[in-house]
């Protein structure tokens, strides 16, 4: 199951994001984050919320949720042994509950807890009372309404879930993912070099991380890396013209050629470009 956890993991890094950045953005401990990541599913001990989780953090990290869903629900499905016959693990985890909980991670300070048990109640019907499903459900909303802000008062007069509903559930998980692709991010430090900080023409030169890094590498125009180095990982190349870098982590990669070392560049987790020119013979 770990590959599930490192195809996050990777997604995390390429967006130069920490596990304190997903959550503060998802409200999702930062202890099941980790877990997730390295595949120790059964620290979520509810199966209902690790599905949740693994969707919420796929999508904020710019990867298919449902995708990495369906991949779990397969290696999961594989380990399970035939002879098992466990009333819990037939409880699937239904399509709206997963939209809720997106919803919930997202706004969990807008008040709309108690419309949100409703919502399940209507939708799934009384057969939640025979499981226990509605009693863990109600307990880790509990859990993370503490240290919350006030609780506001609600009134509830009708909850219909209808098409409309889910259309705008579906756009806005649609939105989260758009806006947190790679493509999307804002490219800082976008600087050329000078005239006098012109590299020696015919460069020989070798990318080394000093910390896990996503990294492309442009050399005279052509895409000859992209993909994450860890730490104590280098790669080498040859440029004739001009040598471009993009990282996600500016603080965790340099440059070394055969008359300077370039870098690091900046702060942990900044994303920069530079560009180099090398010198006319």
């Amino acid at each position: 199951m770990e590959e599930v956890g490192e195809r996050i993991r990777q997604a995390r890094l390429k967006k130069g994001l920490k596990i304190e950045d997903v959550q503060q953005a998802t409200k999702i401990r930062s202890k099941y984050l980790r877990a997730i990541e390295e595949g120790k599913f059964d620290v979520i001990s509810e199966e209902v919320f690790l599905k949740g989780f693994l969707r919420v953090y796929a999508n904020y990290v710019g990867l298919d949720g449902q995708e990495i869903l369906a991949e779990y629900k397969r290696k999961n499905n594989s380990n399970i042994d035939p002879g098992v016959n466990d009333e819990d693990s037939k409880e699937e985890l239904h399509p709206l509950l997963e939209d809720i909980l997106d919803l919930l991670h997202r706004n969990w300070k807008k008040g709309v807890i108690a419309t949100l048990i409703v919502v399940i109640l209507l939708t799934m019907g009384i057969g939640l009372y025979r499981s226990n499903l509605l009693v863990r459900i109600t307990q880790k909303i509990r859990g993370i309404q503490e240290g919350s802000v006030k609780k506001e008062k609600l009134r509830l007069k009708e909850v219909k879930v209808t098409s409309k509903v889910r259309r705008e559930l579906n756009q806005e998980s649609k939105e989260s993912h758009e806006i947190n692709r790679p493509e999307k991010i804002k490219k800082k430090n976008k600087n050329k070099v000078k005239d006098k900080d012109l590299l020696a023409d015919n460069l020989n030169f070798t990318i080394e991380a000093l910390e896990a890094s996503w990294v492309k590498v442009v050399v005279d125009g052509k895409v000859v890396f992209e993909k994450i180095l860890n730490s104590g990982e280098s790669k080498s190349w040859h440029a004739d013209q001009k040598l471009k870098l993009l990282t996600s982590n500016a603080a965790g990669i340099r440059i070394v050629s055969e008359d300077r070392v370039l870098g690091p560049f900046g702060k942990h987790g900044e994303v920069i470009e530079k560009e180099f020119t090398l010198k006319s013979k």
